[in-house]
């Protein structure tokens, strides 16, 4: 598999609005300008496939789902990886992929397009199931 990233689109730090302090009173914790702090919509992805699909489309399709954040207008982050819980709750879920658009309109821009249909119909044969779901952090 490709080694799961977690990589900004932006070079721009905020500070969050929550979370742990340093000792001089700065956040510990820091994001994207924007991401972490409920401006933008969330699209969770969760992916299991069929038991006889082979490694090396497994690779493709990783490669492919994170090519869409330099593809698709709106996005600002892409992470993604494969299941490593120990709490045998997955059901089946292997792979998780978590795109932050700047907003809903480019989340809806998204899902309409081209690049991303094109993505969905080459996943479709070797797709056990799939779950979505979106979500505006702090909402």
């Amino acid at each position: 598999h490709l080694p799961a990233r977690t990589r900004s689109t932006s070079s721009r730090d905020c500070i969050a609005a929550e979370g742990s302090r340093t000792r001089d009173g700065e956040s510990s914790r820091r994001y994207p300008c924007g991401v972490g702090t409920g401006e933008h919509t969330r699209h969770v992805v969760l992916l299991s496939f069929r038991v006889d699909a082979p490694q090396d489309r497994l690779r493709e399709i990783e490669a492919a789902f994170a090519a869409l954040e330099h593809q698709v207008p709106g996005i600002i982050d892409l992470e993604w990886g494969i299941n490593e819980s120990p709490e045998g709750l997955d059901q089946g879920f292997t792979h998780c992929f978590l795109v932050t658009f700047d907003d809903a309109a480019a989340r809806d821009g998204y899902l309409t397009h081209p690049a991303h249909l094109a993505f969905g119909e080459s996943l479709r044969p070797l797709l056990g199931r799939v779950l979505v779901v979106d979500f505006v952090a702090g909402a």
